[in-house]
């Protein structure tokens, strides 16, 4: 099933919610009005995990959207998710989404950033690269 950026933002919310952030009106009003505010967070995982899986998500910002939104889920059982779908991203040498794979399992407490990275930015993709094959290779995922 293909969620629309909007539903991405939705699930994003819910997500939050979830784990107990509070939210001002415009975020309560988009879950309030949301077809996805009564289902589980699980389920709402799935749905965009098996999107990204499916293949449905084709270009570059929707995967962004729905890392980030997956990375609000604050659930550490997407780490082997998240380090499959970077192994992927970093193969076909999709700069512009490694970073929120990064941040994603940064969120999750993973070791993507080292220590002596002064900066943290979607465009340093040169470092955000480098990062990614250095944690894929401590992590024992091949390239």
């Amino acid at each position: 099933m293909f969620l629309n950026n909007n539903q991405v933002l939705e699930a994003a919310f819910i997500f939050e919610r979830h784990n107990g952030v509070r939210h001002g009106d415009y975020e309560n009003d988009l879950i309030a009005f949301s077809k996805f505010k009564d289902y589980p967070p699980a389920k709402l995982e799935q749905l965009l995990i098996k999107g990204v899986d499916a293949g449905v998500y084709t270009n570059d910002e929707e995967r962004v959207g729905v890392y980030w939104a997956l990375s609000k889920s604050n659930n550490r059982k997407l780490i082997p998710v998240f380090r499959r779908w970077l192994r992927s991203e970093v193969a076909a040498n999709c700069d512009t989404v490694l970073f929120q794979l990064l941040v994603a399992l940064d969120r999750l407490d993973e070791p993507v950033f080292p220590r002596t990275r002064s900066s943290r930015a979607a465009d340093d993709n040169a470092l955000n690269l480098r990062d990614a094959r250095a944690y894929l290779n401590r992590m024992g995922s091949s390239l």
